[in-house]
């Protein structure tokens, strides 16, 4: 496709553009005219979700009138490197199973953290379907682990085609990639993150590809046994009678499985990654140890700070600013950054910005915003998903009024 400007409508600029100072991170700007909510207007209670617990099924009252869901966590405890390596590859494999007509089916794994409870991860298989077709998509979800893998041949075109895909994610949304890596070492789920959904998979894509297809389905077929005998099953469902959830979930194994300690990801204190798009993502991060005040910083360097001297003045496309309470991390990000030197002078000059403006009303509006974040209800399409993460890494309810609490 080739574009050309119309002669007869398009002037070239003559007068050069003005240039882009950068702010002072002191400066205090005038307050803000505009109207915000004020705390005493706020709900200060958290949105519950109701979860009904019989052993290891969680029942959720029904999300949706015609549609029934289902998620089953398999725990992946006990695992050594190696078999958590090839864990992205098996679900590429589980991936590429047909499902039956009128179900969606995702597989995704993910690591979870929670103060006082050890870390671990987990391989998810859920979905959903019409609500008379429930007792097919539990069957069809809990049998999916044991359906035979596809053919020897397509083998390794299943690991490349799952290489590219992460590839083209990487190049699409390298800031998640970024923010992954950055949470590596700051706790054990972080490094379980980065092995099972960060950039270390393209690692384990390799190093499965170079296998003979026969010794990789063997070792493939060793880890499922493992998953299927010997691994805690979860299973949380909606829309499906109970007692059929009951016989069909795998009993939880009555002993556990020995823990392996996998080797810690050792960052350097400057990386960077490979990608296939010119598209620059910056990222930093600090620890912190105090939820609250971090939470509201967090939110207040992302709309004010970062917006102003990465974004406006520095060209960013977009910036990120967030903490996580599980590991006491504290990320920057600047996505699609032309100038990322500047930028992490910026994220330098961030302790200087928020000591000039934590006095002013920009703490107060940040304050309600991030109340309004942590108070808003769950999706209907997330509930059981965010049930059985909190149900798994041992979050109550009590925990999130206190860090609720904590950022008033």
């Amino acid at each position: 496709l080739s574009m050309r400007p119309d002669p007869t409508k398009y002037q070239p600029r003559t007068d050069p553009p003005a240039p882009r100072h950068a702010p002072d991170p002191t400066a205090l700007g005038t307050a803000s005219a505009l109207p915000f909510v004020a705390r005493h207007h706020l709900k200060f209670t958290l949105p519950l979700v109701a979860v009904e617990t019989e052993g290891n099924v969680l029942r959720l009252c029904d999300l949706d009138a015609d549609l029934a869901r289902a998620e089953m966590a398999i725990s992946l405890a006990g695992l050594n490197a190696a078999q958590t390596d090839l864990v992205p590859v098996l679900e590429a494999l589980l991936a590429n199973q047909p499902a039956a007509r009128g179900m969606d089916i995702t597989i995704r794994c993910w690591a979870g953290a929670c103060a006082g409870k050890p870390d671990g991860a987990w391989l998810s298989i859920s979905g959903q379907s019409l609500r008379a077709r429930g007792p097919q998509i539990l069957q069809h979800i809990c049998g999916i682990l044991r359906q035979p893998f596809c053919a020897a041949e397509a083998v390794h075109g299943l690991v490349n085609a799952k290489k590219s895909a992460v590839n083209a994610q990487i190049a699409a949304f390298g800031h998640l990639f970024c923010e992954t890596r950055l949470r590596a070492n700051g706790s054990v789920a972080g490094g379980l993150n980065e092995r099972l959904v960060g950039t270390h998979v393209l690692h384990a894509l390799d190093v499965a590809s170079a296998q003979p297809v026969e010794h990789l389905l063997h070792t493939l077929d060793s880890l499922r046994h493992h998953l299927i005998e010997g691994a805690a099953t979860t299973l949380a469902i909606s829309g499906i009678a109970s007692p059929l959830a009951q016989r069909t979930v795998p009993n939880k194994p009555s002993t556990v499985p020995a823990t392996h300690e996998l080797p810690p990801f050792k960052l350097d204190s400057f990386e960077k990654i490979t990608t296939e798009s010119a598209n620059f993502t910056t990222g930093q991060a600090v620890n912190l140890n105090n939820t609250g005040p971090a939470h509201v910083a967090a939110h207040m360097l992302e709309t004010g700070w970062l917006w102003d001297s990465v974004r406006v003045a520095g060209g960013a496309y977009s910036v990120r600013c967030s903490y996580a309470p599980d590991d006491g991390l504290m990320t920057l990000i600047s996505i699609r950054d032309p100038a990322p030197q500047r930028t992490l002078g910026s994220f330098s000059q961030a302790p200087l910005w928020l000591r000039s403006v934590a006095q002013s009303d920009i703490l107060e509006r940040c304050v309600a915003a991030k109340i309004g974040h942590l108070t808003r209800p769950v999706r209907s399409d997330l509930a059981l998903s965010t049930a059985v993460r909190r149900h798994l890494c041992g979050q109550t309810d009590a925990m999130r009024q206190a860090e609720l609490e904590s950022c008033l």
